[in-house]
């Protein structure tokens, strides 16, 4: 390569980018753009006679709407993008590969009359939604329109005096060889053109159409939208020349060896074709998140998230294992969501951690966590797993019972109370009493579950006998006086009184893979056991009633950490919680369980589509994730999440439009340090791990080693509740005087 460089390979070595800039884009931050840019680029001495940097701004109309792009010199390409990054918050410019070369069918190239005068910038907005306007009269098929600017800075230029006359420039060269002198008004035109730095430019109209009118009809339609910005200067087009000439100079945004225009940053921000403001011209594309750098401080090892999406800084995002925090993820379906939380707990099992995970989406597809988690169990653990797959145990399920997990007084005060908020319409006293010394009495009477409870206070003829024994077996006087008294009631009472309760809890006696489950009187794991010896429990709630899903998964939220508090196992245990708002339905304490969890090597990773919905979440529960969660993820989101997020992830830096428009995959973080919650990162999630293909066969092993046949499970619920009555015993009369009593009382 020689010393001089020529033109053609200054413009042959440029860059090209795509461009989404924000909405709105403001005029201001624009015009600090162009100020900058017009020190950015590289000057040569010999410049005029040999070559130059130059920058070009396009404006792309066709029929998949408009688009934007920059060409830059490599040189200053990372400098240049970094300054439209930095002074117009929220553009995102990615590398262009696909920057057509067209056989245009008419192509006009603009110049300027007066390149010291002014044009008329009074209505910027007016001007840039016209010219935008015109561009999109080609969004149709086999139609392609371009708005192309090719500038330079222009060298220094000293300001007309206005104490000594000056040569005027109104009539070009007629007016420098007349040696005509500038008028006041002139002299004060030129300099205020001159109060900011200015740019020499070469602009270019094109457009291809299935007519050559057509095309003709596009490019004048631009240019007339440009001469609205006609001022002292006036813009004029030039189609003179050979066509297949100016097809080149297009497509290759020639820089010409004399530039035939010179605007300043305010006359060049109207009329590059840019957005401004927040213009409503069709076709105009989808604002996009700006990337977000990582800084050292993020960790680049541990649990693996993905890699850095911001230019020129791919590099790892990670969570350190080695001070673990609670993580919140947020997002829409199908942008990420499932296969993060499943590569996390990929990695955790792979470490030999406790993994937890309760998928309560209401979907039984591939794609959920609970699916693809189940696919990574490694070989070597798929002994310590448990899988409590509700609609699909039928064969084998693995029982449950909610009644024998711990404190009896605990698990009936937490039913109860679970019961009054999922169904606020049943306070009703005799709902709750019966609720509450039905499952005492059952809980003291032994094998038995909570599907007893109702044929406990309804039985069927041949359940009567069972009743009485049940009844007949309590020790604690107030509960067996209660149940007595209740039984003593006459029989359209005791329905009247029971209904609501029955209301509530038909679903666990008449769905199968429900009652087959909660039915067992025997727990076929301990949750204490999973726990402290850091196994893998999965639990389905796919394809359940919202009801039923948020009383199974409460219950089963509510155990779990009723035994969690009360070890510290060495390695920590991860709990899952996908669509949170299923398993907080009741006020669990979730602040209290995430502010204590840590001690207890209990981290939580919750995670839901919107966490602002006050009909879904407690605004208790929404406090607990949004104060106590170290790390926070979000995929693409609604617009009100993510005005809900913004103060979380820096308001006065950060807009909804790097939540709302992340591309599919992308997600917006702040990652748990050891120092404290870092900065906003944006990053790209990793694609799903490679598949174990353990998942059948970890079903086959669950259920052979904790699941009871089918057939044995109905046997032993019909068969624990056939107590022969005794021959001698007499009719049971209970207490009349409760009777009398609460006959007129509501049975509410």
């Amino acid at each position: 390569m020689g010393l001089i460089k020529w033109q053609h390979e200054y413009d042959r070595e440029r860059t090209p980018y795509l461009v989404l800039f924000p909405n709105p884009l403001p005029l201001d931050s624009v015009q600090a753009l162009l100020h900058a840019l017009s020190t950015s680029l590289q000057r040569t001495m010999f410049e005029g006679i040999t070559g130059r940097q130059t920058i070009v701004f396009e404006a792309w109309a066709a029929g998949t709407g408009l688009t934007y792009r920059l060409l830059v010199p490599w040189q200053v390409a990372d400098h240049i993008t970094s300054e439209f990054r930095h002074l117009i918050p929220g553009t995102v410019l990615t590398e262009d590969e696909s920057r057509p070369r067209l056989a245009w069918d008419d192509v006009a190239e603009v110049s300027l009359s007066d390149k010291t005068r002014t044009i008329n910038t009074a209505y910027p907005q007016v001007v840039a939604t016209d010219l935008l306007t015109s561009l999109a009269q080609a969004l149709h098929e086999k139609e392609t329109a371009l708005i192309q600017w090719v500038i330079a800075p222009a060298p220094l230029t000293t300001p007309p005096s206005r104490d000594v006359p000056v040569t005027s420039t109104r009539h070009g060269l007629v007016s420098l060889v007349l040696n005509q002198t500038a008028s006041r008004e002139e002299v004060e035109d030129r300099r205020k053109k001159l109060e900011q730095a200015t740019f020499q430019l070469q602009g270019r109209l094109a457009a291809r159409a299935k007519t050559q009118a057509r095309a003709q009809h596009l490019v004048d339609g631009m240019f007339k939208a440009l001469k609205t910005a006609n001022g002292s200067a006036s813009f004029t087009a030039s189609k003179g020349g050979n066509l297949e000439l100016l097809r080149d100079r297009v497509n290759f945004a020639t820089t010409p060896a004399f530039m035939p225009a010179v605007l300043n940053v305010t006359e060049a921000s109207i009329v590059l074709g840019l957005p401004i403001g927040s213009p409503s011209v069709p076709g105009l594309p989808r604002t996009m998140a700006r990337p977000l750098y990582a800084t050292e401080e993020v960790p680049r090892t541990g649990r693996f998230l993905g890699m850095s999406n911001f230019p020129g800084s791919k590099r790892p995002i990670a969570q350190t294992y080695d001070s673990p925090q609670h993580t919140y993820v947020g997002g829409k379906t199908g942008h990420g969501k499932s296969v993060l939380l499943a590569n996390s707990a990929a990695q955790d099992m792979e470490r030999g951690n406790g993994v937890v995970i309760i998928d309560a989406s209401d979907s039984n597809s591939p794609e959920t966590l609970f699916n693809r988690a189940l696919n990574y169990v490694p070989y070597e653990r798929l002994k310590d797993v448990y899988i409590l797959d509700i609609a699909a145990n039928a064969d084998r399920p693995i029982g449950f019972n909610l009644l024998d997990q711990g404190d009896p007084d605990m698990v009936v005060s937490q039913i109860s109370s679970l019961m009054e908020q999922l169904y606020p319409d049943s306070k009703g006293v005799w709902t709750q009493a019966l609720l509450y010394h039905g499952m005492k009495a059952l809980i003291e009477y032994g094998n038995a579950s909570i599907i007893d409870l109702l044929p406990l206070l309804r039985p069927r003829p041949e359940e009567v006998a069972w009743q009485k024994s049940v009844i007949k077996s309590i020790k604690n006087k107030h509960i067996k006086q209660f149940m007595e008294d209740y039984v003593a009631l006459k029989e359209d009472d005791r329905i009247r009184r029971s209904q609501p309760l029955y209301d509530r809890l038909w679903q666990l006696n008449n769905r199968p893979e429900v009652h087959n489950i909660l039915g067992q009187s025997k727990s076929a794991f301990n949750l204490r056991d999973v726990l402290a010896n850091n196994k893998i429990l999965f639990i389905n709630l796919a394809g359940l009633p919202q009801d039923t899903a948020s009383l199974i998964g409460t219950s089963l939220f509510q155990k779990l950490w009723e035994q969690a508090r009360r070890i510290t196992p060495e390695k920590p245990n991860f709990v899952y919680l996908d669509e949170v708002q299923y398993m907080t339905r009741i006020d669990v304490g979730l602040d209290q369980i995430m502010a204590v969890g840590r001690k207890q090597n209990f981290f939580l990773t919750t995670a839901t589509q919107h966490l602002h919905k006050r009909e879904d979440v407690s605004e208790r529960t929404r406090m607990a994730i949004v104060n106590n969660t170290g790390t926070k993820i979000l995929f693409t989101s609604s617009a009100d999440e993510a005005k809900y997020w913004l103060p979380e992830f820096g308001g006065r830096i950060i807009t909804d439009t790097e939540i709302t428009g992340l591309k599919k995959y992308d997600a917006i973080a702040k990652i748990a340090t050891e120092q404290g919650p870092g900065d906003p990162v944006t990053f790209t999630a990793a694609p799903e791990f490679k598949p174990r293909g353990t998942a059948e066969l970890a079903k086959k092993m669950s259920a052979e080693k904790y699941g009871t046949p089918i057939d044995q499970v109905e046997q032993d619920i019909e068969t624990r509740r056939m107590v022969k009555p005794e021959q001698s015993e007499r009719p049971f009369m209970g207490r009349g005087p409760l009777n009398k009593r609460n006959q007129g009382e509501d049975a509410t």
